[in-house]
């Protein structure tokens, strides 16, 4: 039977009423993942790379990516080496100079005891051999609990007190849970760099306290409305005075996150920083944008606390603008530590024959003789002859006949070191340190978060 208008009706509203509701408390760009856990996790330890690529294990099995045998079993301390096969797309594992192991897809070696090494760099769990972009891919397929012990570590330091270490520990989980497969066409699931999150190999002295962090919060994840969040985490935020502040994530990568807000943080660490660029360094540095010389290097744009938003660099050839993350990574180096900071120029002129040199947005140009100044109450005729000029060290007198080169740099004077958003570090050692536990040290840093496993 045809359903009535009115019928129609009650079913089209919750619909609609719970499209807008979703559309307000589930950002764009944002996608909501369940809260489950994976059991293990595939890192990426050496990628990208034409590297030699030696495995050791003492004893176990070598496959391909089914499970296949695709050779002897290891049953003494044993290296393979790693390399393309003479076929293309075919991968080749080398014990003493002679091919061993063949494979059309993947090699995969299961240790018996659970450890290998790359190089003299020890992992957990078992490694496998990937084809990816022209490379062989070295990925360590390692449980979710191994992955953080060697994350913690490596991400905020050993020494921190027990209750940062939990924070991290959960954090790590968090991340690694909610980037599943980020690296995926690269044959893993996270890298094992800041692109990700730092994973190393295991210590030489392992530490008692990250082992213990790592197994009290075993399976704790952060979740928003069920599902997990971004995690994401830096280095610390504070200015001179111990204090700072995070950013909203939408003032670095666009996206108003509920979770991702601007909080205080208080700092034990200063993290004050200044960089200064020369004309001739901006212009180099700059150069593929195609500006010409650059003139001028101005923000256009702050948040609420300080975090440049919107700048714009000027060339005699042009102007480019930046906008968000982009704010503390336009300068190639990663000079800038983060987006909270301001920008001075500084300029220094020259005089001749009684007159100085003025920086314009073309270059520079000579005035001699006198200038028109402009003030609140009209316009006066300045002489330069004999003039003084205020400098660094005190006041001197620009000398008729006598000449010196102009110059032009930008300080950009900072708080903090990263792109500001979520947890800060420095601000989870202060607050464990002051007694704040894990779950408070959280909860502060992700605006309604709940913690569970």
């Amino acid at each position: 039977m045809k359903p009535s208008n009115k019928i129609k009706i009650t079913i089209i509203i919750p619909i609609a009423l719970f499209l807008i509701m979703y559309s307000i408390f589930v950002p764009a760009n944002t996608p909501a993942k369940a809260a489950t856990l994976p059991t293990s996790i595939a890192v990426g330890i050496l990628f990208n790379s034409n590297a030699d690529k030696l495995i050791t294990i003492d004893s176990g099995k070598v496959t391909d990516a089914n499970g296949n045998s695709l050779g002897p079993n290891i049953t003494s301390t044993t290296t393979i080496s790693i390399e393309p096969g003479p076929l293309t797309g075919t991968i080749v594992g080398k014990v003493n100079g002679q091919t061993t192991y063949v494979s059309t897809d993947e090699i995969r070696i299961y240790p018996d005891n659970n450890l290998f090494s790359l190089g003299t760099s020890q992992y957990n769990g078992y490694v496998k051999a990937v084809q990816a972009g022209g490379y062989i891919n070295i990925v360590n397929v390692v449980d979710m609990d191994n992955y953080v012990t060697n994350v913690v570590p490596y991400e905020i330091g050993a020494s921190s007190p027990i209750e940062a270490l939990k924070a991290q520990a959960i954090c790590a989980r968090t991340y690694a849970a909610y980037n599943m497969g980020k690296h995926k066409s690269q044959g893993f699931d996270v890298c094992n760099t800041t692109d990700c999150q730092v994973y190393g190999a295991i210590p030489a002295s392992p530490n008692a306290n990250v082992a213990a962090a790592v197994a009290a919060t075993s399976g704790m994840m952060m979740t928003y409305n069920g599902a997990i969040i971004d995690a994401v985490f830096f280095a610390s935020t504070a200015d001179g005075s111990g204090s700072g502040w995070t950013e909203d994530a939408k003032n670095v990568w666009g996206s108003d996150i509920p979770y991702l807000k601007s909080v205080s943080s208080t700092e034990a660490k200063n993290s004050s920083w200044t960089y200064t660029i020369s004309q001739a360094d901006a212009t180099t540095n700059l150069a593929s944008y195609g500006l010409g010389t650059i003139t001028d290097i101005k923000a256009t744009s702050t948040s609420a606390h300080g975090a440049v938003t919107a700048l714009t660099v000027t060339g005699t050839l042009g102007s480019k603008s930046f906008t968000l993350e982009k704010c503390r990574t336009f300068l190639s180096g990663s000079v800038l530590r983060s987006q909270a900071y301001t920008i001075t120029k500084n300029t220094t002129g020259a005089a001749t024959s009684g007159g100085i040199i003025a920086q314009t947005s073309d270059g520079t140009s000579t005035i001699s003789g006198s200038v028109t100044v402009a003030s609140s109450t009209g316009t006066s005729t300045v002489n330069l002859a004999g003039a003084v000029a205020q400098s660094a060290n005190g006041t001197s007198t620009l000398p008729t006949g006598t000449t010196s080169g102009g110059t032009v740099s930008w300080t950009f004077s900072g708080r903090g070191w990263g792109h500001l958003v979520g947890m800060s570090q420095e601000g989870a050692i202060t607050m464990a340190n002051n007694g704040s536990t894990y779950d408070q040290i959280l909860k502060h840093y992700y605006t309604g978060i709940t913690i569970s496993k």
